[in-house]
């Protein structure tokens, strides 16, 4: 018994550290999609289609961490750049700047939500939602992957 819980801290401990580095690692995503958004003028769609990847594994890391706001602004940076690289939002000079301009606000909001976020909601959401505060064995190989920095 002392044993299970002794191995339960210590995931908790790993998925807190964890859960810091991701938050960590979105922080530079979003100095990157901000350098994006400064650059897109110049590199047009090339540059929007790589603040989309960012935007879209912010997306979905976030939901897995248990950070639904970052998940959910990253998700509607993803769908902005995904609009204004599809031809009809070319198209327009004025909407391409609108756009920008939304990036910019999205990209503001998502540090906001990153302020807001605390390390250790992957202990009780997340991927470990729903488990009644156990953190199973099979759940620890999880904790040992690590980020990509890239």
């Amino acid at each position: 018994m002392h044993e299970n819980r002794t191995q339960q801290l210590s995931l908790q401990t790993q998925a807190g550290s964890l859960s810091s580095s991701f938050l960590q690692r979105t922080r530079y995503d979003v100095v990157r999609l901000r350098a994006i958004v400064d650059q897109a003028s110049n590199r047009g769609r090339s540059a929007i289609g790589e603040a989309q990847r960012i935007a879209h594994a912010i997306h979905g890391a976030a939901a897995l961490f248990g950070f639904p706001r970052v998940s959910a602004t990253g998700g509607a940076i993803e769908r902005l750049c995904e609009s204004m690289t599809s031809n009809t939002a070319a198209a327009c000079p004025s909407q391409h700047s609108a756009a920008l301009q939304q990036l910019i606000a999205l990209s503001d909001q998502l540090n906001k939500d990153l302020d807001a976020c605390d390390p250790s909601a992957l202990i009780t959401s997340g991927i470990f939602q729903g488990m009644g505060g156990e953190t199973p064995t099979e759940c620890s190989s999880l904790l040992a992957l690590p980020l990509d920095d890239g």
